[in-house]
């Protein structure tokens, strides 16, 4: 998103004498300021909501649990550790594009339309109903005796497919 949206910026830093190793490099530390402070905010809000989550799951379930502060540090560490490893791939995918910059392509960017594709105004509202039906399938065989076990990875598969038919009807909707 960052390198894609600022082509013209970069334009004129290439005109300006900038090398790419340079834009590079102003890139990815961009990419990890901003990287570390969703991390920090999100590690904040994850403890935060979670904590919520258990309070509000004891009270829905009628539970007499105290409640206390639940922190998990292998969590912490996963997540750290996850971001990383997107960070890495997303900073080399960065240098890729930006060593293949070309400052005729920079500059036309702003001409080139964004591809849409043209599908009819009925076919989302279809399709949001065939993926609250397939949703709604796999909600009823998943509270169905013993069919958790045997089908679990089925049910699984028809849930995500359907919740991303719903997603991208919803998005086909308010587009057109």
């Amino acid at each position: 998103f960052l390198v894609k949206r600022r082509n013209q910026e970069f334009a004129t830093y290439i005109l300006l004498g900038m090398r790419n190793r340079t834009m590079a490099v102003i890139l990815v530390i961009e990419t990890l300021v901003i990287g570390v402070v969703s991390l920090i905010v999100g590690l904040i809000m994850g403890v935060a909501l979670s904590q919520v989550t258990s309070v509000f799951t004891a009270f829905v379930l009628e539970s007499d649990i105290e409640f206390s502060f639940i922190y998990s540090q292998a969590a912490f560490k996963n997540t750290i550790i996850s971001f990383s490893i997107i960070f890495i791939l997303v900073s080399f995918g960065n240098i890729k594009k930006i060593r293949k910059f070309k400052l005729v392509n920079l500059l036309n960017a702003v001409r080139q339309n964004d591809v849409i594709l043209n599908i009819k105004p009925w076919f989302g509202y279809v399709s949001l109903l065939a993926g609250i039906y397939i949703l709604f399938y796999a909600y009823r065989w998943a509270l169905q005796p013993y069919q958790l076990i045997i089908g679990f990875i089925p049910i699984v598969f028809l849930g995500t497919l359907a919740t991303l038919i719903i997603f991208y009807s919803i998005a086909h909707i308010f587009m057109n």
